[in-house]
């Protein structure tokens, strides 16, 4: 197997939401998780992204383009990631509200 180094990401819901599960019935936590594993996914697939794993609530994924170091536009489109993700933050915390 190939290796080589590149940009890994990893998002997690914070502990105070995870505090919060216990309160919430099953199929509210299942859509919960689902959005949330779908938006986050979305929003680094869009940026050229690859899924790694998912595990329990942490979402894991890396940037094979930013393999190429000196590639500007590779690091810009993992940055541009990270910040759409945390524009998206308050909206997931709305629906997990509701």
């Amino acid at each position: 197997m190939k290796s080589y180094k590149c940009c890994f990401c990893l998002t997690k819901i914070n502990s105070p939401t995870i505090e919060d599960m216990g309160t919430y019935t099953r199929e509210k936590l299942q859509t919960f998780y689902g959005t949330f594993v779908n938006t986050i996914g979305r929003i680094a697939i869009r940026h050229k992204g690859k899924m790694f794993r998912i595990m329990g609530d942490d979402l894991s994924y890396y940037f094979p383009r930013t393999k190429d170091q000196t590639s500007v536009a590779a690091i810009k489109s993992v940055l541009e990631c990270c910040l759409k993700q945390i524009e998206r933050r308050q909206s997931l915390s709305e629906l997990f509200d509701k």
